[in-house]
């Protein structure tokens, strides 16, 4: 197997989160540079930890896991993650931060930065911050298009989970715009609560200068500044709720989140 070397000694681990669809995928992917810098999708391996390994196991994504390493470089990625996990972790230990960064240093050898982004990792800011080693990042965005983005995904790709009669507790929180609202009326408290433990990106302001977010960023983190593609930001996701809410789904939203988004400047 290839050393670790390389990942222990840069060491930084960058963890981006936030309320579903506020763009954390999209700036875990300016971000994502392999070999230099490697952003998981959704693996919640972070999440995970201060578990024995089999339990560590069961707190991953539950499908796709293969594929968040494929599409990060490495094909065999999930095994040999799983072999130097349980390697680095003694067999009367609970899996930690230490174990689940030195297994995925040693998949990622030559990354200076090692990260993930999941929406789970915003509810466990205060514990992961207790770590040197570990950057968080918090992306909000304007909670009316989050509504609006939750209210297609209900619609679409989570159709099924829709119609099941019982439904799980994370889609109940989301399933209707005024319901979502709330939501993230809660994940924005929970990131005002640890401010002191995370930057703070606001999604609009990546999209209408990228620099301008991002170099600070590659400073933060000690990498070069992240280069794009000319078409990878775009601005028509800002303002979808006009086009996505009833006038009477906007007023829901607002009335439940009125205070919050007029604190953060969205009205």
């Amino acid at each position: 197997m290839p050393s670790s070397a390389a990942g222990e000694r840069n060491g930084a681990t960058l963890l981006i989160t936030g309320h579903m669809g506020s763009g954390k995928s999209v700036l875990g992917g300016a971000i994502h540079s392999p070999p230099d810098v490697v952003i998981l999708d959704g693996l919640r391996a972070f999440a995970a930890v201060d578990l024995r390994y089999a339990r560590h196991l069961r707190g991953l994504r539950p499908t796709g896991k293969r594929r968040v390493f494929r599409e990060a470089g490495a094909a065999r990625g999930f095994a040999e993650y799983l072999v130097r996990l349980r390697l680095a972790t003694p067999p009367t230990r609970k899996v930690n931060v230490g174990n689940v960064r030195r297994a995925l240093a040693g998949v990622f050898p030559d990354a200076a930065v090692v990260g993930d982004a999941a929406n789970s990792y915003l509810h466990h800011v205060e514990r992961l911050g207790r770590h040197t080693i570990v950057k968080q990042v918090v992306v909000y965005r304007d909670g009316r298009d989050v509504a609006a983005e939750m209210k297609q995904r209900v619609g679409g790709i989570w159709r099924q989970v829709a119609q099941s009669d019982d439904p799980p507790s994370w889609f109940r929180s989301i399933a209707t715009p005024g319901a979502a609202a709330a939501h993230w009326g809660e994940s924005i408290a929970r990131m005002e609560a640890h401010a002191d433990q995370v930057r703070m990106v606001r999604y609009e302001d990546l999209i209408a200068d990228p620099a301008d977010v991002l170099n600070p960023l590659a400073e933060w983190l000690g990498i070069e500044a992240p280069s794009w593609a000319d078409d990878y930001f775009r601005s028509d996701g800002i303002g979808v709720h006009r086009g996505i809410l009833t006038d009477s789904e906007i007023s829901d939203v607002e009335e439940v989140a009125g205070p919050t988004l007029a604190r953060l400047g969205y009205r």
